[in-house]
C-alpha cells in the first residue's frame, strides 16, 4: 500500500489487520508497522482473509481501508500420498488397483494414477475413485505405477 499524501499529519505507523471467519465466530490479527507492506506468516490453507490498513498519525488512529479492498484466498495444503496401493486383478492387457486415502484428513479432490514400461512413455490417468482399472496395456510388458493424491 501507500502511504497518504494530504500532508495534514505525519504518518507513525500502520495498522494492517487480517481476519477470517469461521461459522458466526470473526477472527482478527492486527500488527502495527512503520513500513508500507508487512508478511502474515502460518495462515491457514484455503481459508478466505480480509485485509485492512489503517494510519496512525499524531492525532490518532485513521479509519481502515474497506472490507471489500483486499480478500485473498489461501492456496489449499497438498496432501500426503495415498496409502496400501495394491494390485487386485491382472490380465494380459489389464491392471486393477485399490488404495487407501491419505492418512491426513485433507478433502482429496482426484487422484493421478502414472505408469510406463521400459517401451513407453508416462502416462497419467485422473479418477475419483480409491480403485481404477488401466487398460490397453501390452502383454509382457513391466510397468510401474504410482498413485498421487
Amino acid at each position: 500500500w501507500q502511504a497518504p499524501e494530504d500532508g495534514t499529519s505525519a504518518v507513525i505507523a500502520f495498522t494492517v489487520c487480517l481476519s477470517r471467519t469461521v461459522g458466526t465466530v470473526q477472527h482478527r490479527t492486527c500488527i502495527n508497522s512503520t513500513q508500507t507492506f508487512i508478511t502474515f506468516n502460518d495462515l491457514l490453507p484455503n481459508v478466505e482473509y480480509i485485509a485492512q490498513v489503517a494510519v496512525l498519525t499524531m492525532g490518532g488512529l485513521g479509519p481502515a481501508s474497506p472490507q471489500a479492498g483486499l480478500r485473498l484466498t489461501t492456496s489449499r495444503e497438498i496432501p500426503d500420498a495415498p496409502r496400501h496401493l495394491i494390485i487386485t486383478q491382472v490380465t494380459s492387457s489389464s491392471v486393477t488397483m485399490t488404495w487407501l486415502p491419505p492418512q491426513q484428513s485433507l478433502d482429496v479432490e482426484y487422484y493421478v494414477v502414472v505408469y510406463n514400461s521400459t517401451t513407453t512413455s508416462r502416462t497419467s490417468q485422473a479418477t475419483t475413485n480409491t480403485t481404477t482399472t488401466i487398460r490397453g496395456l501390452s502383454p509382457f510388458a513391466l510397468y510401474q505405477f504410482s498413485v498421487q493424491a
